[in-house]
Parts: C-alpha cells; structure tokens; sequence
C-alpha cells in the first residue's frame, strides 16, 4: 500500500511531463490536489509519519530524516539545506496568526499546520546535507495538514498562502528534480500574484 501510494504521489507530481508543458497550469490548485491526496493516504492507514511508535528504530537512520524524536539533543546537528532562521520565521509566522481573528477550531488548525512545519524543519536540519533525505521530507507537511487549511489555500486566504510560501522554502530542496520541475519556484512566482501587497513582506 505504502509503495503504490508513493508511486502516485511521484505521479501527480510530474504533472508537466505528462502534459509536455514546461509549468504546471495552476501552481496553486496542483499543490492542493497533492495534499489532499496526502491526507487521504495518512487517514487510510497507508503511512502515519508523525506516530513516533511507529518509527523504525534508531540503528537504522543513521542517515535518515526520521531522527528529531531519536536523536534531537543526542548529536551534533550537520550543515542544513535550510536557511538558518527558517524555524524563527515559522515561529513570526504564528504569533503574527495569534493576532487576528479566528475561531478557536481555526486557530487551533493552523497550530498543528506550524507545530508540524517545524518539526519537518528539525528533521531536515538534523538529516544535513543528505538530498535523498530532504525528498521524503518535502512531502511529509501534507500528511494530516488539517483540512481546514487546506481549504483556505485553494480559497487564496492570505495566512493560509503565507504559509504555503514558508513551505515552498522545503520544496525547493528539490526544485530542480525531475518529477517537482520547479514547482517551488512556479508556486512562489503565483503566490507574489495572489497575495495582497499588505502581505507581500512576508515572501521575502
């Protein structure tokens, strides 16, 4: 189950190859079909990336990203492929939510949306340099990202398309692989378009 979904994801992914175009057509609603997608294999059973007990055991990620509730403070953690302040800007990102008004449900659904980009961020600084690590990484936010946020993104909410940007910054460890083709780029590209310039500082 594990392996026909990957190959799905790795399929929706390359998008542009099989429509021999050179950019997906709309960026944004590309990327919510994949997370939704995501979300559907995590509550099927097929892989549930944030339940620790399930986790292979340490001997066996020596060079893996599934190290943070192993390994965090037992090692010295190697060169990242992220910016070294992307954790401070996830954390600017959430007080800056904290400020507006939203139900308690919503809130509480984009703390789990910033909780878990974090931890993605951790687990990628602790796999250093290693790029076969960051390209399960980059699809591990979408796993259980509530759906709530989902639904703001493909409505062009601005917090839920700054935080799209923010994740855009972990897809594009992989941008240029043969099955994303710059998605982070084009996604980054759409969102300066959508985004209100009230916002825009936050693309940055």
């Amino acid at each position: 189950m594990f392996c026909y979904a990957s190959l799905v994801v790795f399929y929706t992914s390359a998008l542009p190859i099989r429509l021999g175009v050179a950019a997906r057509p709309d960026p944004i609603s590309n990327i919510v079909e994949l997370f939704t997608y995501q979300r559907h294999r995590c509550s099927s059973g097929a892989i549930h990336p944030f339940a620790t007990e399930k986790l292979p055991s340490p001997s066996c990620l020596a060079s893996s990203v599934w190290l943070e509730n192993q390994l965090l403070g037992t090692r010295q953690p190697p060169v990242s492929q992220l910016p070294p302040d992307a954790l401070s800007h996830i954390n600017s990102l959430r007080e800056f939510s904290e400020m507006l008004d939203m139900a308690a449900e919503e809130r509480n659904d984009y703390n789990i949306a910033f909780s878990r980009l974090e931890s993605v961020v951790r687990q990628i600084n602790l796999a250093g340099p290693s790029v076969e690590t960051g390209t399960c990484m980059v699809y591990i936010w979408p796993f259980g990202l509530p759906k709530s946020v989902t639904t703001d993104i493909q409505e062009r909410q601005p917090l839920a398309l700054i935080v799209l940007a923010h994740y855009c910054g972990i897809l594009n460890l992989l941008d240029n692989s043969w099955f994303l083709h710059g998605w982070g780029r084009q996604l980054l590209s759409e969102l300066g378009k959508q985004l209100p310039s009230a916002y825009a500082h936050w693309l940055e």
